[in-house]
């Protein structure tokens, strides 16, 4: 019983810290691209 929830326990933070990097990438992507994008758009 309790190795089970101690395996759920590091389940959930893998989870966790897999969909936490996922949004890192994602807003670092999408900045670069507006950095990108912008000066494009004035010139």
């Amino acid at each position: 019983m309790v190795v089970s929830t101690v395996f759920q326990a590091k389940y959930l933070l893998r989870k966790w810290l897999f969909l936490e990097l996922l949004v890192y990438i994602t807003d670092n992507i999408t900045r670069k691209i507006q950095f990108v994008t912008i000066p494009l758009n004035i010139i």
